[in-house]
């Protein structure tokens, strides 16, 4: 049985590692199940096929429900609800959104992700709105150790995402119906909290904890608690979803024993285990059923369903049936990192509680635990954040008492006094009290310069074995097999990535939409050229692409960080930067607003492990005939096999002088195109004299500008140049493919392709 479900899970897990999406032909292999089914020895091989043929069912369904490409761009008129709670901020607006009605019937019934800029309405959920929108597939950023943004669209069932077009066009139709009912209570409850708390950040704690609402959670704060190994205790999860039950469990059985009557009725067990999972179905209700509280009810089911019918039911067996019910329902779960996580740690209770910990009756025994759950998913933290938080076990042992019999039950108890205003108005500040101080104890907290550690990003196999070593040492002590497991988890720290050989240099180019991000490394120094943008929702390519990279790379230090132009799409990142890593050096084409800026300038020259780098532009005399993207810094990078020249947004009056003044010796390998292939660029005396063999763009998809022109493409494709384009290749990489031959350039999207990659066709 247990086997069954471990194949069923790998089934499903093993299907999501496929680069495309098979076709439909591949449901006629559920004709194999019943002879599988029959014959005992062969289930095992029933349950792989069924969870392969599962996972397939949601993708397939889910691909059919994209919008179609010929609607991208164009403006759309739909009705449809508000379907989650909106979130404001920079001015704008995001929200679900739910098409009802629509003159192309492929869109009936398909959740859209929707930004409304610049309105001053506010929608609420449930509501029925007329909108105009302009739409495009699922698509996002695709950069080594980034986040991916088509994945999570995936995993929430979304089929197009878009903004809303004009005003006039725009028109509420009629409120909530009773579909809605439970979305509209959690948002009443969440607009009260907010209304009895004042303090922003307080009020998004407690709205977090009580409805599941996280839309007041800044990114700040969201940081504070990634670095302190705190997130899972502003879900609502298993953890809080179990308390609540087991509260009830005890209470009610306790309560249930001392009536006669109710005991000759049912039993108080049973009672108290039909109460219990009662209690957590209406705490997981109130969360809007996220998936963490549907795992963990999902497990609370199996276990008080054995004991209400005195069936016995391992833990181990609990868990595997939980996992292999929440694969059943949602595959796509299996690609969130909260779900392994969720897992990993009760079976990591379970396995120490099993093997070298008694059971915890005292603070020593809770702590052994802690430290027992931070060890063992510490390679799974590594593994999708590359990153792991030192103090997570210390500020875990105070702060999971606190949430679990403070601040949940004093919320769940503050919700049902919000039908008695007067009491509610002095119990809110109650617990905004504790809410502020809960925030500032993770802001202190997270200062610390060992809160958290990043790790350069570990292959899959390190990742596993390292578990493999995680579960050796939570065995009984005499098992053999923990010296070796030591080595292999100090192995998983020390872990280092490869690095350039001494004389060569590797470069990337990262996709950051419409802007400009790129990294060149060599065997001990790394140079930042642009940053991305910023924007003013809070949103910017440096933390969401560069930063990533850059850990997953597990680089601490940034020798030389270069702003071509000041320009928001280049120099937008440049704060996070700087506040994030050490930066020994900044230079800027312009002057900028950092005092410990240098200008960049023609003539500066140096060399990093046998690589050179020269700046060609702006000059030092002359300077001032030089504006905006002409002033931009141009640099050369180069090593004997390979050159590299980065020129920013030099337009073609910059170009005509970089021509005139350097010649011949401008010609490169590889060059990223001037302007993001604007029209005002790639002169055809630049192009000429360069002649590369790899010319890149970094655009963003669909952009407004028309990026890159054809005239532009024309003109290098007639030297010869191959051509990758950001939008469609995602982050470039340009390594060294063997001894003796120079940079070679791949995608990541081809490097890694996944099947639900929506990245645009050529031209598009």
């Amino acid at each position: 049985m247990n086997l069954n479900l471990i194949l069923f899970v790998a089934g499903a897990a093993v299907f999501q590692a496929l680069p495309a999406l098979p076709n439909s032909s591949w449901f006629y292999s559920a004709l194999l199940l019943p002879p599988l089914l029959g014959l005992r020895q062969l289930r095992p091989f029933a349950a792989l096929l069924l969870g392969v043929l599962s996972a397939f069912g949601h993708a397939w369904i889910y691909q059919a429900s994209l919008l179609p490409q010929e609607l991208e761009g164009k403006d759309l008129s739909v009705v449809g609800r508000i379907a989650d709670f909106p979130r404001r901020q920079g001015g704008a607006q995001r929200f679900e959104f739910d098409i009802e009605q629509s003159e192309w019937p492929q869109l009936i019934g398909a959740r859209l992700r929707i930004n409304w800029y610049r309105s001053a309405i506010a929608v609420e959920p449930g509501e029925l709105w007329r909108l105009r929108l302009r739409l495009k597939r699922p698509r996002g950023l695709a950069n080594p150790g980034g986040f991916d943004y088509e994945r999570w669209l995936m995993s929430r069932r979304i089929a197009a995402t878009g903004y809303v077009r004009g005003r006039d066009a725009n028109h509420k139709l009629g409120e909530a119906d009773w579909r809605y009912g439970l979305l509209r209570l959690r948002y009443r409850i969440a607009r009260q909290i907010a209304q009895l708390t004042p303090d922003s950040a307080a009020a998004g704690l407690l709205r977090a904890l009580a409805v599941g609402d996280r839309t007041g959670i800044g990114e700040a704060q969201w940081e504070r608690f990634r670095r302190t190994g705190t997130n899972h205790l502003i879900a609502i999860s298993g953890l809080h979803v179990g308390l609540v039950a087991a509260a009830i469990f005890w209470l009610l059985q306790a309560l249930w024993r001392r009536s006669f009557f109710l005991t000759r009725q049912l039993a108080a067990p049973r009672a108290a285990a039909l109460g219990a999972l009662t209690a957590a179905a209406g705490y997981a209700a109130l969360a809007g059923f996220s998936l963490p509280t549907q795992r963990a009810l999902i497990m609370l089911s199996l276990l008080m369903g054995a004991l209400f019918f005195s069936r016995s039911l391992s833990l181990i067996r609990s868990l595997l049936l939980a996992l292999a019910a929440v694969t059943l329902l949602d595959p796509f779960s299996l690609l969130s990192p909260g779900l392994w996580l969720s897992f990993g740690a009760v079976a990591v209770i379970v396995l120490a509680l099993a093997g070298r910990l008694s059971r915890p009756a005292n603070w020593r025994q809770w702590s052994q635990v802690q430290f027992a759950v931070a060890l063992g998913l510490l390679p799974l933290l590594i593994g999708f954040f590359a990153q792991a938080s030192l103090i997570a076990p210390l500020i875990n042992l105070l702060l999971v008492p606190w949430f679990s019999f403070v601040l949940v039950p004093g919320l769940l108890l503050g919700v049902l006094l919000l039908l008695y205003p007067a009491a509610a108005v002095v119990w809110f500040e109650l617990l905004a009290e504790a809410a502020r101080l809960t925030l500032w104890l993770l802001a202190r907290v997270a200062e610390l310069p060992f809160a958290a550690i990043s790790f350069p990003q570990p292959g899959v196999m390190l990742i596993v074995v390292s578990l493999l070593a995680c579960a050796l040492l939570m065995l009984p002590r005499g098992v053999p097999g923990s010296l070796p497991a030591v080595v292999i988890l100090a192995g998983l720290l020390l872990n280092q990535p490869e690095r350039p050989a001494t004389g060569r240099f590797w470069f990337t180019l990262l996709d950051v939409g419409q802007g400009l991000a790129a990294v060149v490394e060599t065997s001990h120094h790394l140079m930042i050229y642009d940053t991305g943008a910023a924007y003013r929702s809070g949103f910017n390519m440096a933390d969401s692409a560069l930063l990533p990279y850059l850990r997953s790379r597990g680089w601490q230090r940034v020798d030389l960080l270069i702003a071509s132009n000041n320009d928001n799409d280049h120099a937008g990142g440049v704060p996070m930067v700087l506040k994030a890593l050490t930066v020994a050096r900044l230079l800027g084409g312009e002057v900028m607003r950092f005092p410990e800026a240098e200008l960049c300038s023609a003539g500066m020259e140096w060399q990093w492990d046998g690589v050179s780098f020269r700046v060609l532009h702006p000059p030092v005399e002359g300077r001032d005939v030089f504006h905006g993207n002409d002033s931009s810094c141009v640099l050369q990078v180069s090593d004997d096999q390979a050159s590299l020249l980065l020129p920013g947004d030099l337009e073609q009056k910059g170009e005509a002088s970089l021509v005139a003044e350097y010649g011949q010796t401008l010609g490169s390998n590889i060059l990223v195109a001037s302007h993001h292939g604007s029209k005002t660029s790639s002169s055809q005396a630049l192009v000429e004299v360069v002649s590369p063999k790899y010319v890149l763009f970094s655009r963003g998809a669909r952009n407004r500008y028309g990026f890159p022109h054809p005239e532009v493409v024309a003109r290098w494709q007639q030297v010869g140049s191959q051509l990758f384009d950001t939008a469609i290749s995602g982050a470039i990489l340009f390594r060294p493919e063997r001894e003796g031959v120079g940079l070679t350039p791949i995608g990541f999207r081809q490097m890694e392709p996944h099947y639900w990659s929506q990245a645009p066709r050529s031209g598009e």
